[in-house]
């Protein structure tokens, strides 16, 4: 279920249908109430924290995937990479989804991060091509095609999951 969360809590308290004492008593405690320092830094720099594991988890998926590439072909290859594709955008999906996320971390996070995921998956199958070769193996994929279904793979679930609220919001 995506949640979103209030952008301002008094204004929620305001509008609610509680008693009036009920309601001066909980913006009392809103207003007294103070974040810890690591709760304020974890808020204030999450969507970082969260972009840098998974750009950590795409680079050991990257390196991970160098001997299913060089070892599998056809179909099993192609389903193997999508069904990790697939887990992979979910995955990053429901990590960035209940933020409100400004303009440059939609960039960061819908972006930057698929694009660096089909240039990593791209050298990875440039580096098990090369691999190949040179155990005499002649086992040689298109890094084009394999970084471009890992791609489009990743992000069919955003694509989906978004569809998905936006009609049923209708």
């Amino acid at each position: 279920m995506k949640i979103k969360h209030p952008k301002n809590l008094s204004e929620i308290i305001k509008n609610n249908s509680w008693s009036k004492k009920h309601k001066t008593e909980a913006l009392d405690i809103l207003s007294r109430h103070k974040k810890h320092k690591a709760v304020e830094f974890s808020e204030r720099y999450f969507i970082y924290i969260a972009l840098f594991v998974m750009l950590l988890g795409n680079i050991i998926l990257s390196i991970a995937l160098i001997p299913v590439i060089l070892i599998l072909d056809g179909i099993i290859l192609y389903s193997i990479l999508i069904l990790l594709s697939l887990s992979f955008g979910f995955w990053s999906y429901y990590i960035f989804e209940d933020y409100e996320l400004k303009a440059h971390h939609h960039i960061l996070s819908k972006v930057f991060l698929p694009s660096l995921l089909f240039v990593a998956v791209f050298l990875s199958t440039l580096f098990s091509n090369w691999l190949s070769l040179s155990l005499n193996t002649y086992s040689s994929k298109n890094p084009l095609y394999i970084g471009l279904v890992f791609l489009v793979a990743f992000i069919v679930p955003i694509i989906f999951i978004e569809l998905y609220y936006f009609f049923k919001s209708r």
